[in-house]
Order: structure tokens, then sequence, then C-alpha cells
């Protein structure tokens, strides 16, 4: 696999923290799935990687396939559904050192 774009990386890191990856008891934590990742959007069943990095590398390469995407619509597509999706949004994009107007 080609080397990670440090930028996609450093999203996918924050987005792994700022999404509960973490939290030993979280699915995605189990599945070692730190971007939530489903075959499509309508599954409702995590892809399950053999490691951690598996999962992180695929993770920014999802990251990749959006380049020339504003950050901020990007990372709607793995806010929660709910209320909290904008202090999702918001903390990855601090962690990050991002604003809303850059692109990916």
């Amino acid at each position: 696999m080609n080397p990670i774009n440090p930028r996609w990386a450093l999203l996918a890191a924050c987005m792994m923290h700022a999404g509960g990856y973490f939290s030993v008891k979280s699915s995605e934590f189990r599945h070692h799935n730190p971007g939530g990742l489903r075959q499509n959007s309508k599954d409702e069943v995590l892809v399950k990687f053999d490691t951690v990095q598996d999962g992180f590398n695929m993770l920014a390469y999802e990251i990749m396939k959006f380049n020339g995407t504003p950050v901020d619509k990007f990372l709607m597509r793995y806010a929660p559904d709910d209320e909290y999706s904008s202090i999702y949004i918001d903390t990855v994009l601090t962690m990050a050192g991002m604003t809303t107007e850059e692109m990916i």
C-alpha cells in the first residue's frame, strides 16, 4: 500500500478519537474499525478488519477518495445522525487544526 498522506492520517486520527473509537466497549473497537465504516450507507453492520492498522488505512483511503471536497461536507458522512453531529464535526476540525472551508 502507498504511504498515507499525513494530512489524511491526521484527519483519520481525529475522527477516530472524536468518534469514540478508544472505548473498549464500542463496536468500532471490537471490529478494528476506527472510522465506523460500513459496506454501504444503508448497511447497519460494521466492516470487520483484521487489525486496527487495516481499519485505519481504509479510513485514510476513504478520505483520499474525497480529495478536493470541503472537509465539513466529508465529515457529515461520518457524523452521528443526531443532535451531536455538529459537535462531532467541530471537535474533529478543532483537533485537526482545520476550518470548514478547507478542502481535503
